[in-house]
Protein backbone atom coordinates (compact mmCIF):
# COMPACT_ATOMS: atom_id res chain seq x y z
CA UNK A 1 0.00 0.00 0.00
CA UNK A 2 2.87 2.02 0.61
CA UNK A 3 4.65 1.96 -2.34
CA UNK A 4 0.94 2.60 -4.13
CA UNK A 5 0.57 5.58 -2.60
CA UNK A 6 4.32 6.88 -3.45
CA UNK A 7 4.00 6.19 -7.09
CA UNK A 8 0.38 8.28 -6.96
CA UNK A 9 2.76 10.82 -4.81
CA UNK A 10 5.44 11.13 -7.71
CA UNK A 11 2.75 11.04 -10.55
CA UNK A 12 0.91 13.87 -8.93
CA UNK A 13 4.14 15.46 -8.50
CA UNK A 14 4.75 15.61 -11.93
CA UNK A 15 1.35 16.34 -13.30
CA UNK A 16 1.97 19.20 -11.02
CA UNK A 17 5.38 19.99 -12.12
CA UNK A 18 4.21 19.83 -15.72
CA UNK A 19 1.17 21.81 -15.20
CA UNK A 20 3.43 24.85 -13.29
CA UNK A 21 5.85 24.80 -16.41
CA UNK A 22 3.14 24.83 -18.99
CA UNK A 23 1.59 27.60 -17.18
CA UNK A 24 4.61 29.53 -17.14
CA UNK A 25 5.40 28.46 -20.82
CA UNK A 26 2.62 29.83 -21.84
CA UNK A 27 3.00 33.16 -19.55
CA UNK A 28 6.64 33.31 -21.06
CA UNK A 29 5.08 33.50 -24.68
CA UNK A 30 2.33 35.22 -24.67
CA UNK A 31 5.01 38.10 -23.17
CA UNK A 32 7.17 37.31 -25.99
CA UNK A 33 4.31 37.96 -28.75
CA UNK A 34 3.44 41.19 -26.71
CA UNK A 35 7.20 42.67 -26.49
CA UNK A 36 7.22 41.37 -30.38
CA UNK A 37 4.16 43.46 -31.29
CA UNK A 38 5.30 46.51 -29.46
CA UNK A 39 8.67 46.42 -31.41
CA UNK A 40 6.72 45.81 -34.75
CA UNK A 41 4.56 48.95 -33.92
CA UNK A 42 7.13 50.87 -32.60
CA UNK A 43 9.34 50.52 -36.29
CA UNK A 44 6.03 51.29 -37.98
CA UNK A 45 5.09 54.28 -35.55
CA UNK A 46 8.33 55.71 -36.23
CA UNK A 47 8.01 55.79 -39.82
CA UNK A 48 4.76 56.99 -39.66
CA UNK A 49 5.91 60.04 -37.34
CA UNK A 50 8.61 60.92 -39.53
CA UNK A 51 6.36 60.77 -42.69
CA UNK A 52 4.38 62.75 -40.75
CA UNK A 53 7.48 65.48 -39.89
CA UNK A 54 8.86 65.24 -43.57
CA UNK A 55 5.09 65.92 -44.98
CA UNK A 56 4.68 69.04 -42.88
CA UNK A 57 7.68 70.75 -43.74
CA UNK A 58 7.11 69.54 -47.30
CA UNK A 59 3.92 71.82 -46.59
CA UNK A 60 5.36 74.38 -45.88
CA UNK A 61 7.94 74.49 -48.60
CA UNK A 62 5.10 73.65 -51.25
CA UNK A 63 2.88 77.08 -49.52
CA UNK A 64 6.25 79.35 -50.33
CA UNK A 65 6.87 77.93 -53.37
CA UNK A 66 3.25 78.71 -54.54
CA UNK A 67 3.08 81.70 -53.20
CA UNK A 68 6.81 82.77 -54.72
CA UNK A 69 4.99 81.60 -58.45
CA UNK A 70 1.47 83.34 -57.70
CA UNK A 71 3.50 86.62 -57.65
CA UNK A 72 5.63 86.13 -60.39
CA UNK A 73 2.96 85.30 -62.22
CA UNK A 74 1.58 88.55 -61.08
CA UNK A 75 4.39 90.69 -62.44
CA UNK A 76 4.80 88.85 -65.70
CA UNK A 77 0.41 89.54 -66.05
CA UNK A 78 0.30 92.58 -64.34
CA UNK A 79 -2.03 91.43 -62.25
CA UNK A 80 -2.44 89.87 -59.06
CA UNK A 81 -5.90 88.38 -59.44
CA UNK A 82 -4.45 86.31 -62.18
CA UNK A 83 -1.06 85.45 -60.93
CA UNK A 84 -2.89 83.87 -57.64
CA UNK A 85 -6.28 82.23 -60.16
CA UNK A 86 -3.42 80.75 -62.34
CA UNK A 87 -1.27 78.95 -59.24
CA UNK A 88 -5.03 78.05 -57.61
CA UNK A 89 -6.26 76.36 -60.97
CA UNK A 90 -2.91 74.33 -60.77
CA UNK A 91 -3.41 73.19 -57.71
CA UNK A 92 -6.61 72.13 -58.07
CA UNK A 93 -5.55 70.10 -61.36
CA UNK A 94 -3.50 68.48 -59.46
CA UNK A 95 -5.63 67.83 -56.69
CA UNK A 96 -7.94 65.91 -59.27
CA UNK A 97 -5.35 63.82 -60.79
CA UNK A 98 -4.71 62.59 -56.93
CA UNK A 99 -8.15 61.90 -56.59
CA UNK A 100 -8.31 60.09 -59.66
CA UNK A 101 -5.33 58.15 -58.95
CA UNK A 102 -6.51 56.99 -55.40
CA UNK A 103 -6.58 53.39 -55.79
CA UNK A 104 -3.17 53.12 -57.29
CA UNK A 105 -1.59 55.49 -54.57
CA UNK A 106 -3.36 53.89 -51.64
CA UNK A 107 -2.27 50.33 -52.75
CA UNK A 108 1.33 52.09 -52.99
CA UNK A 109 1.06 53.34 -49.20
CA UNK A 110 0.14 49.70 -48.68
CA UNK A 111 2.41 48.01 -49.82
CA UNK A 112 5.00 50.44 -48.33
CA UNK A 113 3.55 49.73 -44.98
CA UNK A 114 3.66 46.14 -45.47
CA UNK A 115 7.24 46.04 -46.54
CA UNK A 116 8.18 47.64 -43.35
CA UNK A 117 6.86 45.17 -41.45
CA UNK A 118 8.23 42.39 -43.49
CA UNK A 119 11.93 44.32 -43.71
CA UNK A 120 11.14 44.51 -39.01
CA UNK A 121 10.16 40.91 -39.35
CA UNK A 122 13.28 39.78 -41.46
CA UNK A 123 15.60 41.49 -38.67
CA UNK A 124 14.27 39.23 -35.90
Amino acid sequence: MNAKESDDSTLKGLIERIRIELTEYTETRLKLFKLEAFEKSSIVGSYVIFGLIVAFISLLVIIFVLGTLAIVISLVTKSIFAGFAIVTGLIILLLLILIANGKTIRTKITNSILSILADAEKDE
